[in-house]
């Protein structure tokens, strides 16, 4: 072959397209002969080629979806809104995706859908369920979203977004509250057994429910309930209006005050004798502060915190323009006494407790 036709050839295959070469890419290898000592090998002898890019997916932008719309995610039709749906909706925090956030790009399993709730968690998130725990969900929406055996992490999941709409995306008077409120009562009903779940949706609403400038102390204080490390909000409100009305306090709420107070050591006799304990207290105090005791307006003001249950979302405090009773001790001191006194009268337990049972 003369040196005209390798010249022609080499210029030939130039010309011609080459395949992509493979990107070197070291290997790093660390080896160590004694403590201290190490030796860094760079191999540079396996070739590999870069991963293609990933495709892009054609998502829309996470909006909330207000009642009597409905959406279809995976071909299923789920009627009523109230929802958060589409792709890219930060928390509120700022720094993850919206929990309750449906994004339809994510794949669903409808025909092996998982409705157990063993792998939600304790925050659940709709990105980070599987695809059949996905389909379970969309179904229990579907559904009317009340299946009593529902898996108590599907309820939160969809209260996450109903706690957000109210406490992040919403001004107070927006038309849209009531309905967001009713939805809750609704769950609360269906799933309020759960004792998580029940702390969680009445705090919401207690939070979210304005205060409608009517007083509270004009009627009866809330009969006592279980323990609690604070006095109940509604005795809260009511004491807080007669300190700033400069009203004395009437006999049932002075004793409200003492008895549910996280504080209070309440007797036996208290709990098996309620009317008796009542009615010596109720003459004990009168006997002492005639109309009522009259508390001086403190400075610290009542202020409602909210702890949500969604992980996406910050704690809130709202000023209800009020003093705060929590922190007065002098007056809780002179209603302890008066507790103290009624229990011990011939009227409060007598026939109903016997000696050493408190």
């Amino acid at each position: 072959m003369g040196w005209l036709t390798k010249w022609r050839r080499s210029t030939t295959d130039a010309d011609q397209p080459q395949p992509p070469q493979p990107v070197l890419q070291p290997r790093v290898r660390i080896e160590s002969d004694r403590p201290g000592e190490h030796t860094v090998w760079l191999d540079t002898a396996l070739p590999s080629v870069p991963p293609p890019p990933r495709p892009k997916r054609s998502s829309q932008p996470g909006r909330w979806l207000p009642a009597a719309t409905t959406a279809t995610i995976a071909r299923l039709p789920i009627h009523g809104g109230l929802l958060y749906v589409g792709s890219g909706l930060p928390s509120a925090r700022g720094y993850e995706t919206e929990p309750s956030l449906i994004d339809p790009t994510l794949p669903v399993d409808l025909a092996r859908a998982d409705s157990s709730g063993i792998g939600l968690g304790y925050w659940p998130s709709y990105s980070n369920l599987n695809p059949s725990e996905r389909g379970g969900y969309l179904r229990w929406l579907a559904e009317g979203r009340n299946h009593p055996e529902a898996p108590i992490g599907f309820v939160f999941l969809y209260f996450y977004g109903l706690e957000r709409r109210l406490t992040h995306d919403l001004a107070e008077g927006h038309p849209e509250r009531p309905v967001l409120l009713q939805e809750i009562r609704r769950l609360l009903d269906l799933y309020g057994h759960n004792h998580s779940f029940g702390g969680y949706a009445t705090n919401l609403l207690q939070w979210a429910t304005p205060l409608d400038g009517s007083r509270r102390y004009l009627n009866p204080p809330p009969a006592p309930t279980d323990w609690s490390y604070e006095i109940p909000f509604e005795v809260c409100v009511g004491l807080g209006q007669l300190l700033a009305d400069g009203r004395p306090i009437p006999p049932a709420w002075a004793q409200a005050w003492w008895q549910q107070h996280p504080e209070s050591r309440t007797r036996t006799p208290v709990k098996r004798c309620p009317e008796q304990f009542a009615a010596a207290f109720q003459a004990l105090y009168t006997r002492r502060f005639g109309d009522g005791l009259v508390v001086k307006e403190n400075k610290k003001r009542l202020r409602l915190d909210y702890r949500p249950a969604s992980a996406g979302l910050p704690g809130i405090t709202k000023d209800l323009g009020l003093p705060d009773v929590r922190g007065l001790q002098g007056p809780l001191t002179k209603l302890a006494e008066i507790a103290e006194l009624a229990v011990l009268t011939g009227d409060v337990g007598r026939g109903a407790v016997t000696p050493g049972s408190d």
